[in-house]
């Protein structure tokens, strides 16, 4: 019986983990904050700013796709 509980807490935390995940991403992605939207920006030496204002379409697309793959499967 507690092995039937500790199953499930885990699949519900896994689940939650992996719906939060393309949110998670989305966030790092797009903000001008970021760490690693600094670094690449600087790594790809174009203007900050261009570099995020370019990567949003990306980021939201690949956060609905993940959104939707987790959600139907």
């Amino acid at each position: 019986m507690i092995l039937i509980r500790v199953m499930w807490l885990l699949a519900v935390t896994i689940s939650i983990m992996l719906l939060a995940l393309p949110f998670w991403i989305l966030r790092d992605q797009h903000s001008p904050v970021s760490d690693i939207t600094i670094l690449l920006s600087m790594a790809s030496a174009s203007d900050h700013m261009d570099h995020v204002n370019t990567q949003i379409p990306y980021a939201f697309t690949a956060a609905t796709v993940a959104d939707l793959l987790d959600f139907y499967l």
